[in-house]
């Protein structure tokens, strides 16, 4: 009998036997072949059972109740924290000379005073600080306890004070004996000889007394705490919690679209993480960790879709075009939450295209030589990247007769460092440096 259909015999997919217009089996595999079996592994995603139900409306609302009594109603304290600032920027400086009573200043001075100014540019500092804070949430008071700068200053110039940069420059190109200011020209006013001061020749200081020095040293160490009292001021601007803050996931809640995405075990806790999008308007993304219990938000990132802040005015622009970041809370002694570790990162540019206006004379003698008169116009373009990275190091309560009575102790400086020095820390810190960091070397050694 003839058959009129095939028979396959499979076993995982694999043809064992087959039968078909002969009575006899036909046999694939034959003796002592073998035949693989193994099986690829099967991945399994995580499932986790629990009894609560919450939508994700529901669950921001709460979180923004929560907010209030986690972050918005801190207890004074004293904290120890670490921050580090780097700042990297390429730029392009040209001049265009516009009106020169001496010949001294020539297209060939510019090309050269342009050539001067570095394209490109990083400094890095970073330090431990102590501060008292209050309600705000702010320093009050904070104090440097020891901290590094990596900077060179042959390489650096700031647009934020042109005038005052320019002059330096320019000194350098001037024979002894030349003395001169710069001012901006944007409001047309011009320089008098009333306005001229010899402040880029000054005479050499006299001998300081010791307590000269130490008032100065204080003032130094001062100024480096209040740098650092800014940078944590400006990480809190992008918190999801700063009132009139940059990120209004929260403050404007109902321009965003919000969805959970996961449940997870983090910090002894379930957590829910929402991923946030911008629905009308917003201009950020990102995701909330939200603990299941207290609905605290525990970590947040965030990352901006179109710039968020712009300027331009007589000849200034500037504008923000990154801005992300990445930070953990944890909870305090006090029963809120508190900011643990902290990455922000600003991206920018700038440009200056306006006039100024130098005088310059080759007399001490005022009246007994004409001042010249030099009109010309700078044009600078520079991208700016700023990255902020912080970390809380201890906090303890204080009362109020305490933060009253907190006075900080400014007798530490920055230590400037000609190359980062792995040893520098010890075991205070176990952060290690960022590559620029690592690769900096200054370009002149004392």
């Amino acid at each position: 009998m003839q058959m009129k259909n095939w028979l396959t015999v499979l076993f995982l997919g694999t043809v064992l036997l087959v039968w078909g217009q002969t009575k006899e089996p036909v046999t694939v595999l034959g003796t002592g072949d073998t035949l693989d079996l193994s099986i690829a592994p099967i991945s399994l995603n995580e499932v986790v059972l629990s009894n609560k139900k919450i939508g994700v409306d529901e669950l921001i609302s709460k979180a923004r109740v929560a907010m209030k009594k986690h972050y918005l109603s801190q207890q004074p304290q004293e904290i120890q924290y670490f921050i580090r600032r780097s700042d990297y920027t390429q730029q392009n400086t040209n001049f265009t000379l516009k009106k020169s009573t001496d010949p001294s200043f020539n297209p060939t001075f510019f090309k050269n005073l342009a050539q001067s100014i570095p394209t490109r540019s990083d400094v890095h500092k970073e330090g431990i600080f102590r501060a008292a804070i209050g309600n705000s949430n702010t320093g009050l008071q904070t104090e440097l306890v020891k901290g590094m700068i990596l900077e060179d200053e042959d390489k650096t110039f700031d647009i934020a004070n042109i005038e005052e940069q320019l002059e330096k420059k320019i000194t350098k190109g001037l024979e002894a004996g030349h003395f001169f200011k710069v001012k901006s020209g944007v409001f047309g006013k011009k320089l008098k000889e009333d306005d001229f001061e010899f402040s880029s020749k000054k005479a050499k200081d006299s001998a300081k007394t010791p307590e000269q020095l130490t008032q100065e040293r204080i003032k130094r160490s001062a100024g480096q705490a209040m740098q650092a009292q800014g940078w944590r001021k400006e990480m809190e601007e992008a918190a999801f919690f700063s009132e009139d803050g940059q990120v209004d996931v929260f403050e404007n809640y109902k321009k965003y679209r919000f969805q959970i995405i996961d449940y997870r075990w983090y910090q002894n806790d379930w957590v829910y993480v929402v991923r946030f999008e911008p629905k009308s308007g917003a201009s950020f993304n990102g995701t909330l960790w939200i603990n299941e219990t207290d609905y605290a938000v525990v970590q947040y990132k965030f990352n901006n879709l179109k710039p968020i802040k712009s300027f331009a005015l007589l000849g200034i622009a500037y504008k923000v075009t990154g801005y992300k970041g990445h930070y953990i809370y944890k909870p305090n002694t006090q029963g809120g939450y508190q900011l643990h570790v902290g990455m922000l990162r600003k991206e920018a540019w700038v440009r200056v295209d306006r006039p100024l206006s130098m005088m310059e004379r080759k007399s001490r003698t005022i009246g007994s030589k004409k001042l010249n008169e030099v009109d010309f116009k700078v044009n600078f373009k520079a991208t700016k990247q700023e990255e902020f990275t912080y970390l809380l190091q201890t906090q303890k309560p204080l009362k109020s007769e305490e933060i009253s009575a907190w006075k900080p102790n400014h007798q530490k400086e920055w230590t400037k460092l000609n190359s980062y020095d792995k040893s520098f820390w010890g075991p205070a810190l176990q952060l290690p440096p960022n590559e620029s960091m690592e690769a900096f070397k200054l370009s002149k050694v004392n």
